[in-house]
């Protein structure tokens, strides 16, 4: 019967595509295949959730430059089994928030299934790194409230073993525009302050200072600012030529940790001061005001950026009283 064979092709799809032996041209037609039975509807069921478990297994178990198409058929499988539903009130201007996931289980499993996508741009190349990280914001804004996942967000970013800290920096200002839009600034305000000693411990201080830039303008609802932010990108790989695709971007900052002097320029130092103040400027709470600044009292010393910022916030606070 024509339901058996197409059960039967899908046990032996799923079995072959598991195989460590299998060559990749066969390992990519199967999985494209597979991801256009999934579009269709053609799997379902016990089926797709084996395709799930399936397709997280072949993210971690092959090699980096045959991730993309597992990436691929994850996603589809994903979305055809959980589907992304959002509060969609009419006329409501901010992003609708995902429903939240109620489940403790079906919560744990997801946010485990997503980590491994985060470990994906981890282990990538530069130029799967880029085109995933230009995929995982949308990815996690359909399936968690921004307030489930910036802390993981976060904990990418200023990972000491990151190796594509431009690109995160990019997927953490997207997350942050997210929270902002779904009505959870409080929340956001919380964690940047909660996650700024991470980066005062961090050395050399040329990359602290670039990663607290990255952090306050993604924060940031400052226009101004917040059009700094693909400069700073840019910025970040000063002295190695400089321009090119993003990718050349997340390379040099990858890079600039060993070929930078310790000195910052007074253009860095300037950006890092501004997008400091601006974010203190917010703060409403007299405690979270003092916790801001003993944060980088604790990491000043004398003629550092963080003494420049200290310095700017009793300007700022002498010039308003």
């Amino acid at each position: 019967a024509e339901p058996d064979l197409e059960n039967n092709l899908q046990q032996l799809s799923f079995a072959t595509i598991s195989s460590p032996d299998l060559p990749l041209p066969l390992y990519t037609c199967i999985l494209a295949g597979l991801e256009r039975l999934v579009v269709a509807g053609k799997i379902k069921g016990r089926h797709l959730e084996q395709l799930v478990k399936i397709s997280t297994d072949l993210m971690t178990e092959w090699a980096p430059v045959s991730v993309i198409p597992a990436v691929q058929l994850f996603l589809a499988a994903m979305y055809a089994s959980h589907p992304p539903s959002a509060n969609t009130e009419q006329g409501h201007h901010h992003m609708p928030s995902p429903a939240a996931i109620t489940d403790p289980e079906l919560l744990m499993q997801m946010m485990e299934q997503m980590s491994i996508l985060f470990d994906c741009v981890r282990r990538a190349a530069p130029q799967e790194a880029e085109l995933l990280a230009e995929i995982l914001p949308q990815v996690l804004i359909d399936f968690f409230p921004a307030s489930d996942v910036v802390n993981r967000v976060i904990s990418e970013f200023i990972s000491p073993g990151q190796p594509h800290p431009a690109l995160l920096a990019g997927v953490l200002r997207q997350i942050f525009r997210a929270a902002v839009d779904q009505d959870q600034q409080g929340m956001l305000t919380e964690w940047v302050l909660v996650s700024l000693p991470n980066f005062t411990r961090r050395s050399p201080i040329s990359h602290s200072i670039w990663c607290l830039t990255c952090f306050f303008i993604a924060a940031s609802a400052n226009p101004c600012l917040q059009a700094m932010f693909p400069h700073l990108l840019y910025r970040g790989g000063s002295g190695t030529g400089g321009g090119g695709s993003r990718s050349n971007v997340q390379e040099s900052v990858i890079t600039r940790e060993d070929r930078r002097p310790a000195a910052l320029s007074h253009d860095e130092r300037r950006l890092f001061c501004l997008a400091a103040v601006d974010f203190y400027s917010f703060l409403t709470d007299v405690k979270l005001k003092q916790k801001f600044r003993e944060t980088f009292e604790s990491a000043a010393e004398p003629g550092n950026p963080y003494a420049d910022l200290l310095a700017a916030l009793e300007h700022k606070e002498e010039s308003q009283s």
